[in-house]
């Protein structure tokens, strides 16, 4: 198996392991077995799970190294795309002008990196294997902080309802994550798709810039947080999913919690996963109801006073994930596949838009569509993967679809480097994989000389570790 590739067997062996609680299908899907489920409902969606999870093992395991993987997308303000890859634990920047910048993390094969636009212009990130949070200033120095592992719930129990959870000798981290109204950081703790905080408690945590953590745990056993959001009220909102279902948190700046029970289908139980504020200051989330076939999903809005609302999806069986705002006022969400096949998409996956008073409006992707954010052309992005690669795709308001060419990790993509002195071009190769060669410096003694020119010239792709020539001025 390749190197690059390792992490994702983890990613194998956690779909494994879901399987024997819920049927395997995206990396968010992780809910406990619903305590009224008897055994023989459990027996025939995880035989079928497990087969989809081995169909993914011959794909993981062909992937060429030599891709960028991408498992989590932030587009700035200032039109720059970070994406995280895992499989290289490497940080990517994309900048309007292509030029491309790679910050290196602790672990190889961290299975849920997140990204956050942080106070200052600053990019924060978490590494849930590694337990740590990171910061990437403007200036591209990259500081890592280690958290606190999140105490045993004293209520927790495992998957089955009893005994340690399967897959426990992996431990959860720092999931979702998000600058606070306060000026600092906030973030899930617990609840990692390794399926483990049915011992350990979820937790929403805060981090200073200068990385003291404080610790606020979710009062709800069983308790695995997701997604975190600043709300249009000062407050953090976070969804969680639980063994009894689904429910919305709200934390205040000083830590207090508050949780709001979602409504349940029919012996089916909820778990919610994205949320987001709406253009209406409400807060909407992405909701699945899981249980005896079919399994349905639909878009939930929570007002700051808590007041709950539901809107269903058209098509049977979809699963909604994340959600995000979009430059047209509307909400847009990725949904993982559909039983049901439909032109253009081979999965039956999706990416949907709903209006403010619940209009919804699909459109067929292929893959498994994950996180989705607004982009800087007014579109949306959205990540996605398959056996055999994670891609970046982008959807228009009308409706278009088409993906975003990520650099390969074995390219030097030649950065601009006019402007910058010796020091700062030498950093900035480094982080395109490009080496600094000959400096040519000027004969009349110049003080502070800049990169005047170089070769190869900007925007030239070459193999990794190639050199850059520059000349003074």
């Amino acid at each position: 198996m390749c190197a690059a590739n390792m992490s994702r067997s983890v990613r194998l062996l956690d779909c494994v392991e879901r399987n024997m609680r819920t049927r395997c299908s995206s990396p968010r899907d992780h809910l406990p077995l619903h305590p009224s489920w008897d055994a023989g409902a459990r027996v025939l969606p995880a035989l079928v799970g497990l087969v989809a999870c081995l169909s993914l093992a011959v794909g993981l395991m062909c992937a060429s190294a030599a891709s960028a993987e991408v498992g989590s997308i932030l587009s700035t303000p200032q039109g720059d795309l970070w994406f995280t890859d895992p499989a290289a634990n490497e940080i990517g920047e994309i900048r309007p002008d292509a030029t491309v910048s790679w910050f290196k993390t602790s672990i190889a094969g961290d299975e849920r990196d997140v990204l956050s636009l942080g106070p200052g212009g600053g990019i924060w990130f978490t590494e849930t294997t590694a337990r740590k949070v990171g910061h990437i200033t403007p200036a591209g120095a990259l500081t890592e902080f280690t958290v606190p592992l999140p105490p045993a719930h004293p209520s927790s129990t495992g998957p089955f309802g009893f005994g340690p959870p399967l897959g426990s000798s992996e431990l959860p981290g720092p999931g979702s994550i998000t600058a606070g109204p306060d000026g600092n950081i906030w973030f899930t703790n617990g609840g990692s798709d390794v399926g483990v905080s049915g011992v350990y408690g979820g937790q929403i945590d805060r981090i200073t810039p200068t990385g003291a953590v404080s610790e606020y745990q979710i009062p709800s056993p069983n308790s695995q947080p997701d997604d975190l959001v600043a709300g249009p009220d000062g407050n953090l909102w976070f969804t969680e999913s639980t063994v009894h279902g689904g429910v919305i948190g709200r934390v205040t700046p000083g830590g207090t919690i508050t949780t709001f029970v979602l409504p349940e289908g029919h012996e089916q139980v909820s778990e919610t996963f994205g949320i987001a504020v709406g253009g209406d200051d409400a807060l909407w989330f992405a909701d699945q109801l899981r249980g005896p076939e079919p399994w349905t999903s639909r878009i939930g809005r929570i007002t700051p006073a808590g007041d709950i609302s539901y809107f269903a999806i058209p098509t049977p069986e979809v699963q909604a994930d994340d959600i995000a705002l979009g430059a047209d006022g509307d909400m847009w969400f990725t949904a993982g596949g559909s039983s049901r096949q439909r032109p253009g998409s081979a999965s039956g996956a999706e990416i949907g838009r709903i209006t403010s008073d619940g209009h919804v409006s699909e459109f067929a992707v292929d893959g498994e569509p994950n996180e989705i954010v607004r982009g800087p052309q007014n579109d949306m992005l959205f990540t996605s993967f398959t056996a055999t690669e994670n891609k970046i795709g982008r959807i228009t308001t009308s409706g278009k679809v088409s993906e975003i060419a990520l650099p390969s990790l074995d390219s030097c993509f030649v950065p601009r480097l006019a402007g910058q002195t010796p020091r700062a071009a030498e950093q900035r190769l480094r982080r395109a994989h490009c080496v600094l060669g000959k400096i040519t410096r000027p004969t009349g003694g110049t003080r502070k000389p800049v990169v005047v020119n170089q070769r190869p010239s900007p925007e030239t792709t070459l193999p990794r570790g190639s050199r850059v020539a520059i000349q003074l001025g």
